[in-house]
């Protein structure tokens, strides 16, 4: 049986914190030259959020397929098993964090709500469109992208990291809403 292979996280010359954002589409023209198949089961050691803005498809995590269409976000844990459908004509944007930069920028309690927000066991990693209701996820997002990008470095970590915890807020809010009570 072949091994899964595990995944670090792999900084960039771009970025010194161990964050970053990029569209689907990049990681997929990349994907010859990375040291893993995307399409192929491989364990993260760092958290991704993954919002598809274009197509449909299945996203497999830990084994299970999960259906997404345009809307849909995936929270992806830290030590998950997970491969993508590899498809140019599908596109979104590709969030990834670690708990180095978590714990270096965000709170205690910042931490515990994201290991209540990204629990598998208590939670689908999957959020689809009709779930969110009008939570405005893709503006927020967008915003990670631009504020990632620019050239301007003047408290970018911090700009990222508050960012970053809207996200993980308001989506904590719409999976408290679908807990059964």
């Amino acid at each position: 049986m072949k091994e899964i292979p595990n995944i670090p996280f792999f900084k960039t010359s771009k970025a010194e914190i161990e964050f970053e954002i990029f569209t689907l589409n990049s990681l997929f023209s990349r994907k010859n030259k990375l040291h893993f198949s995307l399409d192929k089961p491989h364990k993260v050691e760092f958290y991704h959020i993954l919002f598809i803005t274009k197509g449909t498809g299945e996203h497999f995590i830990d084994f299970q397929k999960y259906k997404y269409y345009e809307g849909s976000i995936f929270f992806i844990s830290k030590g998950q098993v997970h491969a993508f459908e590899v498809y140019p004509d599908r596109d979104g944007f590709v969030i990834l964090f670690t708990e180095a930069f978590l714990s270096t920028n965000l709170i205690h309690s910042d931490i515990l709500s994201l290991s209540i927000l990204y629990n598998y066991h208590l939670h689908s990693p999957i959020m689809q469109p009709e779930e969110t209701g009008k939570t405005n996820f893709v503006r927020i997002i967008k915003e990670i992208y631009d504020e990632y990008n620019s050239p301007d470095g003047f408290a970018k970590e911090e700009m990222l990291r508050l960012l970053l915890k809207l996200i993980l807020l308001k989506a904590e809010r719409v999976k408290n809403t679908l807990l059964p009570k």
